[in-house]
């Protein structure tokens, strides 16, 4: 970052249930992209659209927080875990906006979120909070991506487009491996499945056992 320039923060949110190695890969595909100097992983405390089926949400931060110890430009956030009540996606920003007033916030989306956006709470405020880069998981069309794009972009929306190639893995993909007992190598950082293991998260019987409609 020159001398003048504002601070490029990229912003990737979820409900990391468990945080895995696409999360990552995005992260440093979007740092890369777009010259990003930092990286923020905001774990969510409790997200309106996903109340039930996931582990404590202390656990969900401890696991983000041992997948990216010493990985350069990755900082974890504690700002929604530390909330109390229903945490929104604009809250969020304007808490980020005041901890960082100096900074363009750069939100790290997938495509199948941005075509939800126009659901969330005061979507026109998100969209002057930051901008959006999209990464494309395989299997989605980008003339779809575009239409949706165009239409947000009359709401004041900032959009940007990321190729985003690698592994096509899910939290839903991960927890249902997970508990069959035949997670491939590599689909978690090691660090993060000792911390399942060893708090026993992701069973049939513990509360982040649920299966979620989403990753």
């Amino acid at each position: 970052m020159g001398d003048g320039e504002a601070e490029r923060l990229g912003v990737l949110g979820g409900s990391f249930n468990p945080i895995h190695s696409a999360h990552l890969g995005i992260a440093r595909q979007a740092m890369a992209a777009f010259h990003l100097d930092q990286v923020l992983f905001v774990p969510a405390g409790n997200p309106p659209h996903k109340p039930d089926g996931l582990a404590d949400k202390w656990d969900r931060l401890r696991m983000v927080q041992l997948a990216v110890a010493g990985q350069p430009g990755f900082v974890v956030c504690d700002l929604e875990v530390r909330r109390q009540g229903v945490t929104y996606t604009v809250d969020t920003l304007r808490g980020l906006r005041a901890l960082y007033p100096g900074a363009r916030l750069w939100y790290i989306i997938g495509g199948d979120t941005l075509l939800d956006m126009h659901t969330w709470r005061q979507p026109r405020q998100v969209f002057a909070l930051c901008s959006l880069i999209v990464c494309q998981r395989p299997g989605w069309r980008r003339e779809e991506l575009e239409a949706c794009v165009k239409t947000l972009t009359t709401m004041g929306a900032d959009i940007h487009l990321l190729d985003a190639p690698g592994v096509d893995i899910s939290a839903t993909m991960v927890r249902q491996r997970w508990r069959r007992g035949d997670l491939p190598p590599g689909w978690v950082p090691p660090q993060v499945a000792a911390y399942m293991r060893a708090h026993c998260l992701y069973t049939e019987a513990s509360p982040g056992g649920m299966p979620l409609p989403h990753g």
